[in-house]
């Protein structure tokens, strides 16, 4: 039972965070902080967690794998943030499937908000211009600052998805990142 007791940390921090996500189309910094904090004292804690080291190297795996997303505008700092705090609870391995996860969840989800807002004709766009600044750099003349955006998306949905996902298939014990 012990080993459960983290997991209700971190889906009180999903849960928060959506709702946050939701409400404002922000995760704040008080809130990423406090998953954090809350992971790193069950990660001492508990037993049956994966262990300080590893929550400290998961916080830093999570933060880099969303972290170019944020660089080229296509997430919020909260929520590379946010995947940092997953991180902390999940450890190194099991947050690189969350985040695999949480990228396909959030490709869904962009998809059904471009076909809902009628706006596929640019996302389809920001994401040829993007492509060609990402391989050409300075060289085109352009930015990412070009890309016109068609809203903002709450991306902690499919964030609590992805990692959702991510401790199903870990509990079947179906899934290489375990």
């Amino acid at each position: 039972m012990a080993l459960d007791v983290h997991y209700w940390f971190l889906l009180i921090l999903l849960g928060l965070a959506v709702a946050c996500d939701i409400a404002t189309r922000r995760i704040p910094n008080e809130l990423v902080l406090g998953g954090l904090l809350a992971a790193m004292a069950c990660q001492q804690l508990i037993i049956g967690g994966v262990g300080l080291a590893s929550a400290a190297l998961g916080a830093v795996v999570g933060l880099a794998v969303m972290l170019p997303l944020y660089l080229l505008r296509a997430m919020g700092a909260g929520d590379a943030k946010l995947m940092a705090a997953i991180g902390a609870f999940l450890g190194p391995t099991q947050i690189l499937g969350a985040a695999l996860l949480t990228l396909a969840a959030g490709g869904v989800l962009a998809l059904a908000a471009a076909l809902w807002s009628r706006s596929l004709r640019r996302v389809t766009a920001n994401l040829r211009l993007m492509l060609f600044v990402v391989t050409t750099g300075k060289a085109s003349g352009l930015s990412i600052a070009d890309v016109e955006t068609t809203g903002r998306m709450p991306y902690a949905i499919a964030i609590a998805t992805g990692t959702g996902l991510q401790l199903w298939l870990a509990a079947r014990g179906e899934w290489m990142f375990v």
